[in-house]
Formats: C-alpha cells, sequence, structure tokens
C-alpha cells in the first residue's frame, strides 16, 4: 500500500497542498502547548481541556511536549487521511484495515528537512511515546448516513501499538478503532505540506501559527472572512504565548514577550 505523501507535487508552484482530514480531536492537539497540561504530581499524569476535549497524558514527564510532536502527528494523520475512507466504513474489521500507519526515518528527514539523524530519531521517538501515552475523551458530531447527525460520546487511547523496526528505520502506530472512526468521520481540509519545513528551533510559533491560518480558512471557505483574520484570534489560539493578563501580572514587557514573537512567526511564513 503506497502511502507516500511526498509525490505528484508541483514544482511550479510557491505552496503544495494536500487532503487531511481534520476532526475535533486535530484541532484541541494542534492548539496545545505545554502549559497547557496541569500535572498530577502523585501519578505523573498530566491533563488539559481544549474546546471540550479533554487529553490525558501519562507518565508526562518522562516526554517533551512540545511543537515537533504536533509535526510527527500531523504527519501520521497525512499519511492516514490518504487511504482512510470518508464516511464510508461502518465495521470494525473494515477499520482494521488502517490500522496502522509507517513513516521512515527518511521520509521524516525529508519532509522536515532535518539534516541530523540523531536529532531526527530523537524527534521521532519522543513524540510517538507521548501519543502512546495519550487518552482522550470528548463528544462529536457524527454523520451515519441518517438525515441528522447523531452526538456520539468517545472514549479511547490513541494507539494501541507502537513499533521501531531498526533495519530499515521504519515507525509504525496502530491507531485505535474509535480514533478511526471519529477521524473518518472529519472533515476534509487542504493542508500545506511546506510546513514541515519551518525550523522549530528557531520559528516554532510559525508552525502554530500557519496551522491556525489554514483551519481558519477551510473553515470559512465560503464566507468573506475566509482571507480575514484578527490578530487576537491568532494569538489567542496559540497557546505557548503568554496572554495579555499574564504579562500585566509579571513584569508586563507585551511587546518583547508577544507582538515581536508573533512579528517574528508571521514574517517567517511570509
Amino acid at each position: 500500500m503506497n502511502t507516500s505523501i511526498l509525490e505528484n507535487q508541483s514544482s511550479d508552484v510557491k505552496v503544495n497542498f494536500v487532503s487531511t482530514l481534520q476532526g475535533k480531536f486535530n484541532n484541541a492537539f494542534a492548539s496545545l502547548s505545554e502549559k497547557s497540561f496541569e500535572v498530577d504530581n502523585f501519578t505523573g499524569n498530566a491533563i488539559a481541556f481544549f474546546n471540550d476535549v479533554k487529553i490525558e497524558i501519562s507518565n508526562f514527564l518522562n516526554f517533551k511536549f512540545n511543537v515537533t510532536v504536533q509535526r510527527v502527528f500531523d504527519i501520521f494523520i497525512l499519511k492516514l487521511s490518504s487511504v482512510l475512507p470518508h464516511r464510508k466504513l461502518k465495521n470494525d474489521s473494515e477499520f482494521k484495515k488502517f490500522q496502522t500507519v509507517s513513516v521512515s526515518l527518511r521520509e521524516f528527514m525529508t519532509l522536515c528537512n532535518i539534516k541530523n539523524k540523531t536529532r531526527a530519531i530523537e524527534q521521532l521517538r519522543n513524540a510517538l511515546n507521548l501519543i502512546g501515552h495519550t487518552q482522550v475523551e470528548f463528544f462529536d458530531t457524527t454523520y451515519n448516513g441518517k438525515r441528522k447527525p447523531e452526538t456520539e460520546f468517545f472514549i479511547f487511547p490513541l494507539v494501541v501499538a507502537l513499533q521501531h523496526q531498526k533495519g530499515s528505520g521504519v515507525y509504525s502506530a496502530t491507531f485505535h478503532i474509535n480514533f478511526l472512526r471519529h477521524l473518518a468521520n472529519s472533515f476534509i481540509m487542504p493542508f500545506p505540506i511546506q510546513i514541515f519545513t519551518i525550523d522549530l528551533n528557531r520559528q516554532s510559533l510559525a508552525y502554530f501559527l500557519c496551522r491556525r491560518l489554514v483551519l481558519h480558512h477551510n473553515m470559512n471557505y465560503f464566507k468573506n472572512n475566509a482571507n480575514t483574520i484578527s490578530v487576537k484570534s491568532l494569538t489567542d489560539s496559540i497557546t505557548s504565548l503568554p496572554t495579555h493578563a499574564e504579562v500585566l501580572k509579571g513584569a508586563g514587557q507585551v511587546s518583547l514577550r508577544i507582538i515581536k514573537p508573533f512579528e517574528k512567526a508571521l514574517n517567517a511564513l511570509v
């Protein structure tokens, strides 16, 4: 099964888009930062809430929750989206065919323009181990071929198995069937593949910003405001930035802590 998302990319356009499935959980997970989580010092587990999605990560302090985790997850979802039928599957046996998704180390390094093999391995291992310790709970609207959509409660571990083939450098994640149900029932949106080449060491905010702009455009595609969004909406969506209230409680420096990082990220995208 060919799930490559590198092929058939045009060289005569500045940005190439591929289709991805974007659901309620994806939106929540992509909006989180380390400070979004509240850690239970007794159990070591951490919980975050975003748009009524509860995300719990066990042994949270053993991992690094940063933007590289979201990038790895986005890559796996893109590959899964390329094969998972949209709103067509019903039985568990049908979903099982698409449970396992793989990414090779070479493909990951090419997608993300990473030259350092050791750093690429560290990012993949950290992200997949964290995802492997993630459980989610949320209500979502489902479409089952009926006139009216139904509300369904989801609770599941994100993945049921992880595998690394040392000889081939292939990393695989076997997703929970209920996650596949949720994802297959979600919406299709264009995703700019160049987002993966953003230098996350220098421009981590640019990744969050780009993703938020793409989501806004897709959600408002047929509206007049598809290409317009307020600065406040953008800064509020970047949870790694301090809020205006947090800055005022501290030493101030709104320009240094909010405005300049935001402008730097925006310039990086331009």
